[in-house]
């Protein structure tokens, strides 16, 4: 594994304040790190074994992966990939593939289903064995993009938390890389000698989220601020100036 401290040093820095300006890390926390062989989740391995060297709390590390959607030969890489980096790593086995084409809804997005699965199947297996927290490689740009596709689509105001606990389970959900800009995440992976492996899954309908990207993308051209004053307002938010009080 080539030496890569020097890329990470931007989102180790940004990282490690999420951590303790929102307290995702703890003392004695066991933490369930989600891999899915893309460059977020690889760049969120990488930072937190890196911060798990320097924090002044003791917490473990698993990284775990849902074995959709992959196949055989994608799974293995990753597994050998990952073992590099962190030895702990589990390999789950699961029927999601099944799940989706049995439940299959044109009104309904697959992908978010498949996430839901995918995280109810993390969820298991941090209950089961121990684990009270599962941390996921969401950067800002997917807090961004979802804070508009709830606008466009759904009417609310609302994104992602940056961390949630989940309702009648003993795990805590966080996001790490929340404030981590998704262009140091690429700059961070081109000097790696990682392996990429993108989704495969024939159910993919990831669209909206697309063009939500591209929008912002194109919004960037003549506002090149936008990306961090959309993360910003999301913390900066004025119930006083909105009309649920107003009534």
């Amino acid at each position: 594994m080539k030496d890569v401290s020097h890329a990470l040093k931007p989102i180790l820095r940004k990282a490690g304040k999420t951590i303790i300006d929102y307290g995702l890390i703890k003392d004695n926390d066991r933490i369930v790190v989600g891999v899915s062989g893309g460059k977020d989740s690889w760049t969120l391995l990488h930072a937190l074994v890196e911060l798990q060297k320097k924090a002044p709390v003791l917490f473990e590390l698993c990284a775990v992966k849902v074995d959709y959607p992959h196949g055989r030969v994608e799974n293995r890489i990753i597994e050998e990939a990952c073992r590099d980096i962190l030895p702990e790593f589990v390999l789950l086995e699961t029927d999601i593939g099944e799940i989706i084409a049995d439940n299959l809804n044109r009104n309904k997005s697959h992908c978010a289903f498949c996430a839901r699965l995918r995280r109810g199947f993390l969820t298991t297996y941090a209950t089961k064995n121990g684990f009270n927290k599962i941390a996921l490689g969401h950067h800002r740009e997917d807090f961004n993009e979802t804070l508009l596709m709830n606008l466009f689509f759904s009417g609310t105001l609302s994104s992602m938390p940056v961390s949630y606990q989940i309702e009648g389970q003993p795990v805590e959900v966080i996001r790490p890389l929340a404030f981590c800009a998704e262009e140091e995440i690429s700059v961070f992976v081109k000097q790696t000698d990682l392996p990429i492996i993108h989704s495969s899954c024939r159910f993919s309908d990831r669209g909206e989220r697309t063009k939500m990207k591209e929008l912002i993308e194109e919004l960037t051209q003549c506002y090149p601020e936008i990306k961090g004053s959309l993360m910003a307002a999301q913390t900066n938010v004025l119930l006083s100036h909105l009309p649920i009080l107003s009534k």
